[in-house]
């Protein structure tokens, strides 16, 4: 039943709609969508204050006609290019356009480094340094070739340290099924079927 009454209806909306699509289309001004109820009262106030809001608002103002003809677009594409071309001492642009390799730490590595501070490399060859002569390479020869502060020297050498690769020696246990593994490597070193 239900199929049924929605052919219908699709058959009812859809007859004669071309005679219908031709009498809205042939209208000369549609029809305006009814206003919503605040926008209304809004327009209703705006006729009180000034009745003739909607004339003023249609015609053309001279005057403001007259302003957006004085506006206009001039273009300084020249003088622009002049002051790129000039090199400004105290901005200077990039001298090397090339492609940078990979950084060896994952961070760009400054060329001057202010007093006070360290670079990563730095940092990290004092730190080895210091790990690995530490009656040589104390605190305070560090703070002084670096010239960095002695407190944060003593504690960057005392809270950090570089990785150390570490691998445990395998024990190599026999088990009754299995041969030893230096049996294996004998017979792969002599082999018999060559012979």
């Amino acid at each position: 039943m239900g199929k049924g009454m929605s052919m219908l209806s699709r058959r009812l909306q859809r007859f004669n709609i071309e005679n219908r699509a031709h009498k809205v289309i042939s209208k000369e001004k549609p029809t305006p969508a009814p206003h919503h109820k605040p926008s209304a009262r809004q327009s209703e106030i705006m006729h009180k204050a000034d009745s003739d809001f909607l004339k003023k608002h249609n015609m053309k103002d001279a005057k403001l006609d007259h302003h957006l003809k004085n506006v206009y677009l001039v273009s300084h594409t020249a003088e622009m290019m002049e002051k790129l071309r000039v090199k400004n001492p105290d901005r200077p642009l990039p001298q090397s356009r090339t492609v940078r390799d990979d950084l060896e730490f994952g961070v760009f590595e400054p060329t001057e480094v202010t007093i006070g501070r360290c670079t990563l490399r730095q940092a990290i060859k004092f730190i080895t340094d210091h790990n690995t002569e530490p009656t040589k390479h104390t605190a305070a020869e560090i703070a002084a070739e670096y010239k960095l502060s002695l407190e944060s020297t003593s504690n960057i050498l005392k809270y950090f340290r570089t990785f150390k690769l570490y691998i445990p020696e395998k024990e190599l246990k026999e088990t009754p099924l299995q041969p030893s593994l230096h049996e294996k490597m004998k017979d792969q070193n002599n082999p018999k079927h060559l012979t």
